[in-house]
């Protein structure tokens, strides 16, 4: 027993070394830490166990007369005190009994379950109030705790113990057999100080929280399974570790919530909270936390296999999150992975099915690994900081702007498609390697890419559409050459884009998973100066990459005023010409995805007034604009026609020659001649 005791104080003094994202000690990261830790934790061993049996204290649990074998134990009524330190095996029923721990402080007791069924009526089943205790279920046995509905307290000022199994002093769980624990007064299993589990089969139900250790919660080679109305696993004040294991989960609050740093290195999770991720509306209202895994600090994942379906975050940290290996499947009412601080994606495997945003973080950086999100506003989201709001990104609202903010790409392979910004940073936008599809918004609120103060490329390859009325490309002092590419209608979802060098030969191909009007292209491959065939569907078009970043056709965010190309390339900054956004805008007129257009009689006359406030003159009347259901035309009455190329479609359709003039690069020649 003493080598075991030793070995959780060497465990607890090297788990606590976890601390920053980059380790000073031997220039090892916090990933490479925290695997080291979680190697540290295993289980008392079946030879052991065995060994300390041979002078184990035997009690035979029964209601009506428990009989006790041995030293350090004594019985009053339906209740066993342990008093001294030794090794005990229990069997038997005890139908409103307990079994009380009252040890010295330097105490070891080991309790072997070896089919025991203990229940209480009016308080916990297992008391320890002093002394470090490992219970132990053994192999092929099943074990039950239940403690009752409510308790009895010897005084109203007291509220302990507040579990069926609950410990002042270290715990620990262990064994080969199973225990289950219903947790019908408050919580299932809890330790006022560190809880360990490290083998054994374990089902725990709690009307609070299941699993609750104090100063920490050290988990390894166990399957545990949890229906809890609170949180599924929590610490109170210190950090959780889990090395390894079979984990299922159903919460009504937090899957796993550790007050400080949770590091998972390990096991199988299946994890659904309050309902899954389908009830946000309903913890909305009511403001329950209901997040898959949740620290206080840091949560750190290096490896396992995730399957979460959260009301809230699936992945959150108040701190930091670093995920540098593992596979997630995620489905989040709220955020798929969200960091106060830093967030960071080393390795690993994550699919979110849907997510309201899906990677957040105040810096949000991906070094490697696959990324394939769907979300229902922004798929990459960097903010935080000290934020203002600028107009300089474009004829649509302010955006927030924050200097902190940050989101890199160095490597991997991100697929994203959002219905709001597919990749969107407050402050500077970043791609300096791998690869990133991004399926854009197909609303003019919305853009693929959207930066709050800089884009640069230097690597990789993107490929972002969208729509065309907020897009924004990378900046000309990138390091890599770009062309976005904006046309007036829509091309359908299913449409290839192609783009060819002059050989003939794939640079980059994509099929869009939704329609769009609007592509950004970037690849090592492209060079200033030289021409290449895009092909959207059918239709194709030959375009010269005249600068580092090359606009074609107007976007919300390109610089560009009406017909051909911007001088700059198009970087990102300064207002639409014409301010077609806000027409859109304003108050009774409505554009719908595929482009159709409402306009009631209070829109017609706001759509006029906006026209005579921008110098325009529009040969309409109320009547005749509340009959225009077609979005191009509307851009076309306001003098928007000339800026945008005619609609590639993957179903045909025809495509005017380009002009001739080489140093303007207009969707069509008619275009051209219009502007």
């Amino acid at each position: 027993m003493k080598r075991y005791i030793l070995w959780i104080a060497a465990t607890a003094l090297l788990l606590a070394m976890t601390a920053g994202a980059i380790a000073l000690y031997g220039g090892r990261t916090d990933t490479e830490i925290a695997a080291e830790e979680l190697d540290g934790l295993q289980s008392l061993t079946r030879e052991e166990i065995d060994s300390r049996l041979a002078d184990a204290t035997e009690i035979a649990l029964d209601s009506e007369n428990t009989v006790i074998t041995g030293s350090g134990a004594k019985l009053s009524g339906q209740t066993v005190t342990i008093s001294s330190a030794g090794t005990y095996r229990l069997s038997g029923t005890l139908t409103d009994g307990q079994i009380v721990v009252s040890a010295h402080n330097s105490d070891e007791v080991v309790l072997v379950l070896d089919g025991a069924s203990i229940a209480n009526s009016d308080s916990a089943c297992v008391y320890v109030t002093n002394g470090t205790v490992v219970l132990y279920t053994m192999s092929g046995t099943e074990n039950t705790m239940t403690d009752g509905e409510t308790y009895v307290y010897a005084s109203a000022n007291d509220d302990e113990p507040g579990a069926a199994i609950f410990s002042k002093d270290n715990l620990i769980l262990s064994g080969e057999g199973s225990l289950t624990v219903n947790g019908r007064y408050n919580n299932g299993i809890q330790s006022k100080d560190s809880l360990y589990i490290t083998g054994g089969t374990l089902s725990v139900t709690a009307v609070n929280n299941a699993v609750k250790g104090k100063d920490s919660l050290k988990i390894t080679d166990c399957a545990l399974t949890v229906v809890s109305e609170g949180d599924g696993l929590q610490t109170s004040k210190g950090e959780i570790v889990i090395a390894g294991g079979t984990f299922d989960i159903t919460a009504g609050n937090d899957g796993i919530q550790a007050q400080t740093a949770l590091t998972i290195g390990g096991g199988s999770f299946t994890i659904t909270t309050a309902g899954g991720s389908g009830n946000n509306d309903v913890i909305s209202e009511s403001g329950v936390s209901a997040k898959g895994l949740k620290a206080g600090t840091k949560l750190v994942v290096t490896g396992g296999t995730f399957d979460i379906s959260a009301a809230d975050d699936a992945l959150h940290s108040n701190g930091s999150v670093t995920v540098s290996g593992g596979t997630f499947t995620i489905a989040s009412g709220d955020d798929g992975v969200h960091a106060d601080d830093a967030l960071l994606i080393e390795d690993g495997d994550i699919t979110i099915t849907a997510c309201y945003e899906g990677l957040e973080g105040t810096t949000v950086t991906m070094n490697g690994g696959t990324v394939d999100l769907t979300a229902s506003d922004d798929g990459l989201n960097a903010s935080g900081g000290e934020s203002g709001e600028t107009g300089g990104m474009g004829g649509g609202p302010q955006a927030d702007v924050s200097s902190d903010s940050k989101l890199v790409v160095n490597g991997g392979t991100l697929t994203v498609n959002a219905d709001g910004d597919g990749l969107d940073s407050n402050g500077t936008l970043e791609i300096h390697g791998g690869t990133v599809y991004v399926n854009g918004p197909t609303n003019d609120g919305n853009g693929a890419l959207d930066t709050g103060t800089s884009a640069v490329i230097d690597g990789g390859t993107v490929i972002a559409v969208g729509s065309s009325g907020m897009a924004v490309t990378f900046d000309e002092d990138s390091g890599q050459c770009s062309l976005l590419y904006n046309f007036s209608d829509y091309a359908s979802a299913g449409t290839k884009i192609t783009l060819t060098d002059a050989d003939g030969a794939e640079i980059v191909s994509f099929t869009a998973a939704k329609q769009f009007n609007s592509v950004v292209i970037s690849s090592p491959a492209l060079a200033q100066g030289e021409t290449y065939t895009l092909a959207i569907g059918d239709q194709t078009e030959d375009v010269m990459l005249d600068g580092v970043s090359t606009t074609i056709g107007t976007g919300g965010m390109s610089g560009f005023s009406s017909g051909g190309q911007s001088d700059q390339g198009g970087g990102p900054g300064g207002q639409q010409g014409g301010g077609m956004q806000d027409f859109l805008n304003v108050d009774g007129v409505t554009v719908a995805d595929d482009g159709t257009v409402t306009i009631t009689a209070e829109g017609a006359q706001n759509l006029l007034d906006e026209a005579e406030e921008q110098g325009l003159t529009v040969d309409k009347t109320v009547e005749e604009l509340e009959a225009i259901t077609d979005r191009k035309e509307l851009m076309e009455l306001f003098g928007m026609g000339g800026g945008r190329g005619q609609a590639p479609s993957g179903d045909g359709g025809t495509q005017p020659e380009q002009s001739s003039d080489s140093q303007t690069q207009s969707g069509t020649a008619a275009e051209t001649a219009a502007s």
